[in-house]
């Protein structure tokens, strides 16, 4: 499953986050972006619903300019073993930098089972998808383009599971909007919505 997330990161954060990369690679300035955008994930509740997020790894800071090389990558199932921060890489986030416009190319591809997805979102925006799923970028023929990714612990092991999971998240929110019955405090719908969700991320949930 592959999710879209809008506005991850404000109008404000974005230039900082950005001009903080171009002053190194120091372990103090990646941790301070990274922070920045962990605490906006975590604040996003798209993010939190899709992915169901227990851990996130580190966030690796990815510029790609013309002649950088292009490959294809998957994530790592497991990171950090043999440390107390061992986890299980189930989903992989990618948060866009760069304004689309700034660069030509530069498209995330996405090789789902499917069909490759190509993504150039709005600086700010992010996506989510499998951690099973090859993932490459396209030759950047104009600018420069930055992407910081991380990948994900979820809760909830299967990702057909947590499909079900977010497509129901989206329905709830659906009938959120609706007048709830006459007399009732909340929408029938909602109340057995909820329930529905709930229960099957207490069966399937770890730990």
């Amino acid at each position: 499953m592959i999710v879209l997330l809008q506005n991850v990161l404000s109008a404000d954060q974005v230039p900082s986050i950005v001009a903080d990369l171009g002053r190194g690679a120091d372990d103090t300035a990646e941790n301070r972006r990274g922070d920045a955008i962990e605490s906006a994930l975590t604040a996003h509740e798209p993010f939190v619903n899709a992915a169901l997020p227990t851990a996130l790894t580190p966030f690796q800071f990815d510029r790609h300019v013309v002649g950088s090389p292009v490959e294809d990558r998957m994530d790592f199932p497991l990171s950090r073993l043999g440390t107390p921060e061992a986890m299980r890489i189930d989903a992989v986030c990618a948060v866009f930098l760069s304004d689309p416009e700034s660069y030509d190319g530069g498209e995330l591809i996405i090789n789902s089972s499917t069909a490759p997805m190509p993504l150039k979102l709005p600086v700010g925006n992010a996506v989510v998808f499998p951690a099973t799923d090859f993932h490459t970028t396209t030759a950047v023929t104009r600018g420069e383009r930055w992407i910081a990714i991380c990948g994900v612990q979820s809760a909830v092991r299967g990702m057909r599971e947590r499909e079900i999971l977010t497509e129901m998240w989206v329905a709830l929110n659906d009938f959120k909007t609706l007048q709830p019955a006459a007399g009732s405090g909340d929408n029938d719908g909602v109340r057995i919505l909820g329930k529905a969700r709930f229960n099957p991320i207490r069966l399937l949930a770890d730990g």
